[in-house]
């Protein structure tokens, strides 16, 4: 959890950047399964690099590459598959 914070995931709550307001319940997450990415009523955000789900189904090109980090260069690994000098 903690490599999230550094990471600036945590800085706002897990909303999708692309989609629609749903029910009250899920409108904080910006998901809804009758307005989708890409159909009426959904909008993208401003910054996808700020979000870790792209449309509340997939990740965000910035969530890949921080798991990507994680795998390659720790902590997600156990030995790193590279080793930072």
């Amino acid at each position: 959890r903690s490599c999230l914070f550094n990471s600036g995931f945590y800085k706002q709550l897990p909303r999708a950047c692309c989609g629609a307001p749903g029910s009250v319940a899920k409108a904080a997450y910006n998901f809804n399964v009758t307005a989708k990415c890409g159909e009426a009523g959904a909008t993208a955000c401003d910054d996808p690099s700020t979000h870790w789900s792209w449309d509340g189904i997939h990740l965000t090109e910035a969530a890949y590459g921080h798991i990507a980090r994680g795998w390659v260069y720790g902590p997600f690994a156990d030995q790193p598959i590279f080793q930072s000098s």
